[in-house]
């Protein structure tokens, strides 16, 4: 409900402040002055025109770029970023991908932090001892204690970074990456595309809360969710400074954290109620061949998959073996 965003985003209501469909402006037309207008169309400057023969005010009457030319112009940013760069084959963007989860599994096991292979990368584990074989992409869980010591603790040296809020405040995701600096990754999409270097992923597991119903967990961290994205979209609109709310978000997702839990999922992108899962499934780590080289599982790795993803052994059909596709480039000695 449009009250409680307002209530989370801004501590009050604003019962005035109404959005209005296009075909109701006409009901609106002896208020049309105090009315705000958004345009993105490529016929926005006919909708202009026919707003002020209306008597709207011009300066309430806000053009904003349309799809194609924010695609364009962010294809024309990253292209000018990769110009003296190569972009990767498959095969090498896989070979780069491992190398950062055996530095992340390396780093992880000196340091007795708790991680697991999650989501495809598990079924690739378990299904082809490797990636699956039109995927591109590398998936960790770690319980939010030991992902926090690793955003704190972790120095790449140079060669790894890791992505997140506390180390790129335009990094808008609430979970980490980690990624090889000497790579460029062109991460596109709608209205949002980026260059960071090739990553894996990295998600905490945090607790839910016990006597309390998973529908009304959802609801208020997706209320959080719409707290984090507005702060950054309130950063990207406006002159003054907004409150940074970060840091209180995640404390609210976290606050009862993996160990002290009973059901366990990832908060920061809460889905669907399969993923509320036993904290038993992750009581102990089995190996699992990965690409030629052991890495951890949850002990219970087949409890997992099969409540969440049904017969994962069952290849899913032609039309539903999607990859990302981001394209990957490495940059050139000296460049």
């Amino acid at each position: 409900d449009k009250e409680q965003v307002d209530l989370l985003v801004a501590g009050r209501t604003f019962p005035s402040l109404r959005i209005i469909a296009p075909g109701r402006i006409f009901h609106y037309t002896q208020n049309i002055r105090q009315i705000l207008f958004f345009t993105s169309s490529y016929r926005s400057h006919e909708m202009r025109r026919q707003l002020l023969s209306m008597g709207a005010d011009p300066c309430k009457i806000i053009e904003l770029p349309t799809e194609q030319e924010l695609w364009e112009d962010a294809c024309r940013h990253v292209h000018s970023l990769t110009e003296s760069k190569r972009q990767m084959e498959p095969a090498e963007h896989k070979e780069t991908l491992l190398s950062i989860l055996a530095e992340f599994a390396g780093y992880c096991e000196a340091n007795h932090l708790r991680y697991y292979l999650a989501y495809g990368t598990l079924i690739g584990a378990v299904r082809h001892k490797g990636f699956i074989p039109w995927d591109d992409d590398i998936d960790i869980l770690m319980p939010a204690e030991d992902y926090g010591k690793f955003i704190r603790q972790y120095r790449g040296n140079g060669k790894y970074e890791v992505l997140d809020y506390t180390t790129n405040d335009d990094y808008f995701f609430p979970f980490a990456k980690l990624t090889d600096n000497g790579t460029y990754l062109h991460h596109f999409g709608c209205p949002i595309t980026w260059m960071q270097g090739t990553y894996i992923d990295l998600f905490p597991m945090s607790g839910f809360e016990n006597g309390i119903c998973f529908e009304e967990q959802w609801k208020h961290h997706t209320l959080l969710d719409v707290k984090w994205y507005w702060y950054y979209l309130s950063k990207g609109i406006t002159s003054h400074a907004v409150k940074d709310c970060r840091s209180e978000i995640l404390m609210e997702k976290h606050k009862i954290g993996f160990d002290h839990a009973d059901y366990v999922g990832v908060l920061t992108t809460i889905p669907a109620k399969p993923w509320m899962l036993r904290k038993e499934i992750f009581a102990d780590v089995c190996k699992l061949p990965f690409e030629g080289r052991l890495y951890n599982a949850p002990v219970d790795y087949d409890r997992y998959l099969r409540g969440v993803y049904g017969d994962y052994m069952k290849l899913p059909p032609e039309e539903e073996q999607r990859i990302h596709g981001f394209p990957s480039y490495r940059r050139m000695t000296g460049k």
